[in-house]
């Protein structure tokens, strides 16, 4: 079979005469092949807008995870009082255990 750049580089009429009844079956493997190049070029276009979606989901996941982080740190420091704080108060609380 001839290489796809030698037939690109010949005009059509020279083909015509070079591939005579070759020419029909040229036509067809092209044919074929461009098909199957879509076909594979679809799937890979499809992947691809899968992979978007898969990141920008982990993306707003990532985001949310570090949202519920920030506000549990917050959340935390508001009802945990530091130990010096909490030896202050026991401190100043008076002593009821009979001593």
């Amino acid at each position: 079979m001839v290489c796809t750049e030698e037939l690109d580089a010949k005009k059509p009429e020279d083909l015509a005469v070079v591939l005579g009844d070759d020419l029909d079956r040229y036509v067809r493997a092209v044919g074929k092949i461009h098909s199957q190049v879509l076909q594979v070029r679809n799937l890979l276009s499809k992947a691809q807008g899968i992979q978007r979606a898969m990141r920008t989901d982990f993306n707003k996941a990532a985001v949310e995870v570090q949202q519920e982080a920030a506000e549990q740190k917050t959340t935390r420091g508001l009802r945990e009082p530091d130990a010096g704080s909490l030896s202050s108060f026991n401190s100043q609380r008076p002593d009821h255990s009979g001593r």
